[in-house]
């Protein structure tokens, strides 16, 4: 059985995935500074500070959750799943204005912020998969999108499901994690 947010972890489990730290550094305050008409400067300072924060708090909030997971769960395989990159350098919707640039610098903050997440899970004895590849030409405004866009339910608050996957997306990762799993097994009792 495999555990998320829904269900509890027990002994019992044997596979745990979670794809955690995008809300901790930031990402959300990051999204709306850059959505914003005329706000490339105050763009790159979010990422900035978003960047940080990945090297500097992340880490150590990630290796709580890691080892609150591994006393939950003690005979399961973890996999920490990344994050893919939002953009492929085309802004699509009349509400927001992602420039080239600012769409860079959120796609290298992404690549950040794998690494991050891939370096602490290693130190913690858990499993990585990067969805990085998976998901290129399926960004936001690409043809085959595989991520949501960024939609507003009132000025500077973004709906629950903006710039996160789609069903799409959803199974790219489902398909991402199989493969992850096929090459090296859960563990058996």
């Amino acid at each position: 059985r495999s555990a998320n947010c829904a269900s509890p972890s027990t002994s019992d489990t044997r596979l745990v995935t979670i794809t955690i730290g995008g809300n901790d550094i930031g990402f959300i305050p990051v999204i709306l500074a850059c959505s914003t008409p005329g706000t490339t400067k105050d763009c790159l300072k979010a990422v900035v500070a978003s960047q940080t924060a990945m090297v500097l708090r992340l880490p150590s909030a990630l290796k709580q959750v890691y080892s609150a997971i591994k006393r939950a769960a003690p005979n399961a395989r973890i996999v920490a799943v990344g994050y893919p990159r939002l953009f492929s350098g085309t802004d699509c919707s009349p509400e927001t204005d992602y420039t080239r640039a600012e769409q860079l610098a959120m796609n290298i903050a992404t690549d950040v912020l794998n690494a991050s997440i891939a370096a602490t899970a290693a130190k913690s004895g858990i499993g990585f998969v990067n969805p990085t590849k998976t998901f290129n030409g399926h960004a936001w405004c690409d043809q085959n999108a595989w991520i949501n866009g960024t939609a507003f339910t009132a000025p500077l608050q973004l709906n629950a499901g903006s710039m996160h996957p789609n069903d799409a997306g959803q199974t790219g990762y489902a398909t991402l994690v199989a493969k992850g799993l096929k090459n090296r097994p859960l563990r058996t009792r």
